[in-house]
This record gives C-alpha cells, structure tokens and sequence, in this order.
C-alpha cells in the first residue's frame, strides 16, 4: 500500500513539473508576444510607470521556472530599456536643469539597472564569453570573432548596458576604461545582425563616435555613419536617429543649422509615422523638445 502511494505520489509530482513547464512555456511565449504592444504604445509616462512592476515580475518567472534561457533576452531588454530609456532620460534632463542631486541619485539607478542588464546579457552568453569585459584586447577579440548570430542581440544589450552607464557616469575612470571594449561589441553585434533593435545597434555606436571630437578619441564622421544607416534601415522612421544627429554630431562639429534643421525636422514629424514604434517616436519628441529648449547650452 505505502508502494502504491509512493507511485502515485511520484507519477503526481512528474506529471505536475511537465504541466508547470508546460504552463511557463506558455507564459513566457505570453509576454514575448506582449513586446510589440509596448513598442506602439503612444504614453511613454504609462509605459513607465508600469515597468518596475512588470520587470519584477519578469524576474519571478525567471526564478520560478528555474532559470529558463528564453526569459533572458526579455529580461535584458526590459532592464536596459528602464535604465537606458527611461532612468537615463531623467538623468539627461536634471542634469541640464542643474538638479544636482536629483542628477546623481537618478544615476546610481540607472547604473543599477545597467548593471542588471550587462550581468544578463553575460549570463545569456555563456562561459564562451567569460570575462570579455576584462580579457586583454586580443582575447576579448578572438571571443568576439567567435560570436554567430545567435548571439547579436545579447551582445548589443551588452554593449549598450555598459556604454550608457558610462553615459551617466563618466567621473568612474575604471567603467570608462571599458568604453573601448562596449564599442567593439557593439560593432561585433551590428556586424552579425545589421538590423538589431530596429538599427538600434547603429544609434548606440553612433552616440559613442559622434559624442567625442577627433581631438579626444572620437569619430564623428563614423558616428554620423552609424546614425544614417540606422535611418536607412528604418526609412528615415527612426526619430530617435535624427535627435542623435543633431545632439551629437552637430553639436560636436559646431554645426548649429544642421542642428536647429534637424531638430525641427524631428519635431514637425508626428510619433505616429512609425506606428509600430511610436512609443521610441514618443521619446524622441521629448529629448527634441528638451534640446531646443537648452540649444544655447549647446553652441
């Protein structure tokens, strides 16, 4: 008798973990496909204010159903979209309006989700690519042409985690030392797959070239590249491309009309004109509306 039990118990328990994994199939093919309405949602305040929350539970699932691999790439995207989306952006304008402290307490956030986001990506990636934030050049390289495309898009959040914290907090000279490195991997990532994140990939690099005069490192005529062929790759959809243009590459090169024409630009085109991203077309009407607002800061 206490056999029979034993059995049943035990057919139970296997049946129950093949129903749970059964149900966290369904789950995280559930919220995969919930990503796409975020992206077209037109309130970038509601957006937000449900993320923590919705991160939290990302979180959850992860944890519940063991570490499940597809949870990963969402989880990064999630992170790195709160941090670099969203915390950045306040970020950007406390520190323009001179909130100091506003500024730095917003920075630690950010940082900390960036951080999040890096730890997942490397997660994702594996022991193949262990420690290709510290190896010497030469290493970090060979881990890099080893790389497919199966691995661009955890590459890109990668890159793009580490390259926005040093965005909020270039005083850190040993996260800035890595700059070098989040731009090989980022460059790495768009070379396997050109169209990340809807050429997203194209307006990090071309942040990071255009964002610093040849005088000091930079490159703003390759940042300028990357910008533009993000906005081939989206027809000219992409308006956080065009924000970046002018913030960065014209402000580096001293190009004030190109600057003032692109800003314009931006902001006499509706966020719908790319329905489907109409929340990043959100977005970038508040950073055009911000930069007009501090253009004297700026030239």
């Amino acid at each position: 008798m206490r056999r029979s039990f034993a059995l049943v118990a035990l057919v139970a328990l296997l049946l129950g973990g093949c129903l749970d994994r059964a149900i966290a199939g369904q789950t995280i093919a559930l919220v995969a496909r919930t990503t796409p309405a975020i992206e077209a949602d037109d309130d970038p305040d509601l957006v937000e204010a449900a993320a923590p929350a919705g991160l939290l539970q990302l979180e959850g699932f992860y944890v519940a159903y063991g570490g499940d691999r597809r949870l990963l790439p969402l989880l990064a995207q999630a992170t790195c979209g709160l941090g670099a989306g969203f915390v950045q952006d306040h970020w950007e304008e406390a520190t323009l309006a001179g909130r100091a402290e506003d500024a730095r307490a917003l920075a630690a956030d950010g940082r900390t989700l960036l951080g999040r986001c890096a730890t997942l990506a490397l997660e994702w990636l594996g022991p193949r690519f262990a420690g290709v934030l510290d190896v010497d050049d030469a290493r970090a390289a060979a881990m890099l042409r080893g790389a497919g495309r199966g691995d661009a898009a955890m590459l890109y959040w990668l890159g793009t985690a580490v390259a926005a914290s040093i965005g909020i907090d270039a005083a850190d000279q040993r996260l800035t030392a890595l700059l070098p490195r989040a731009t090989a991997i980022l460059e790495r990532a768009v070379a396997l797959d050109d169209g990340l994140d809807h050429g997203s990939g194209h307006v990090v690099l071309g942040i990071i070239y255009a964002s610093r005069s040849a005088a000091i490192g930079g490159d703003p005529a390759r940042g300028k590249a990357h910008l533009e062929r993000a906005l081939a790759l989206t027809g000219g959809k992409l308006l956080l491309a065009k924000v970046m243009l002018a913030r960065f590459y014209a402000v580096n090169t001293r190009d004030q009309a190109l600057f003032e024409r692109t800003i314009r630009e931006v902001l006499n085109t509706p966020p719908s004109v790319w329905p489907e991203q109409r929340l990043s077309g959100e977005l970038a009407h508040r950073k055009a509306r911000r930069y007009w607002k501090y253009r004297k800061r700026f030239f």
